[in-house]
């Protein structure tokens, strides 16, 4: 994959991970595989935030399932399932500490993070995970909570480790405001720029994250705008970026 970086600003044909010093990337595309990399900065960037322009549009009521890349991209820095798989395809821990997998990967287990709690600092349990599965995932056979600090479910068929990745197991709940949110330590502000809808993710750990959504724009038009990034398989674009 070629990444093109000119002060701080990058831009990638499919953009899975980003650094500001020393890129990594992988070439997958589509929305299951795009959401699960994060935007970060590498070990020494001295960026405090990325600005990434989004090509299509996010509707937070699809959360925590992305329709589209732009989605994806935005719900993974807001949403975690028990388990993630990074883009290197390694198993890294979600809400879950740590998973054990029974009868041959019918039955998994999950660990719950302690202390978890939702982005307004509500603790989450065990009973809440399982409720909201019950509700939301009618393909796990039977769930139960183990005590306050596990879960286990077991799945129609045998699942890998994988089946804990599923965006759609990430645990939400409907916000104040009528919103999604996720149990990811992040502030979510909403504002406009030049008449396209603006998304801030702030606090926790790394650069605060801002999403310019432009469905429908040229890449290069949210470039002109400032993003630091945007998602693209179009070289036009990259050829513009380069003097950038």
């Amino acid at each position: 994959m070629k990444i093109h970086r000119h002060w701080g600003r990058f831009v990638a044909v499919t953009l899975l991970t980003l650094a500001g010093a020393g890129c990594a990337a992988r070439r997958v595309s589509g929305p299951d595989l795009l959401a699960q990399c994060l935007v970060h900065l590498a070990d020494g960037g001295a960026a405090d935030s990325v600005t990434v322009g989004l090509t299509a549009p996010v509707d937070f009521r699809h959360a925590p399932v992305p329709t589209n890349e732009a989605e994806a991209l935005l719900f993974r820095h807001l949403f975690e399932p028990p388990v993630r798989v990074d883009c290197r395809g390694r198993a890294v821990a979600g809400f879950a500490i740590a998973w054990q997998q029974d009868a041959g990967g019918t039955v998994w287990r999950y660990a719950l993070r302690p202390n978890l709690r939702f982005s307004d600092g509500t603790l989450v349990s065990a009973v809440d995970i399982v409720a909201l599965w019950r509700d939301t995932q009618p393909e796990i056979a039977s769930l139960r909570a183990l005590g306050d600090t596990a879960v286990e479910a077991t799945f129609a068929s045998p699942a890998d480790i994988a089946a804990g990745a599923d965006p759609a197991l990430a645990v939400w709940k409907v916000s104040e405001a009528g919103t999604r949110m996720g149990t990811v330590e992040r502030t979510v502000t909403r504002e406009t720029m030049d008449g396209r809808p603006v998304i801030t993710l702030s606090g926790g750990t790394g650069p605060v994250l801002r999403f310019v959504i432009g469905p429908g724009d040229d890449p290069r038009d949210l470039l002109d705008l400032g993003a630091d990034a945007v998602i693209t398989a179009d070289r036009a674009t990259l050829r513009y970026a380069e003097p950038l």
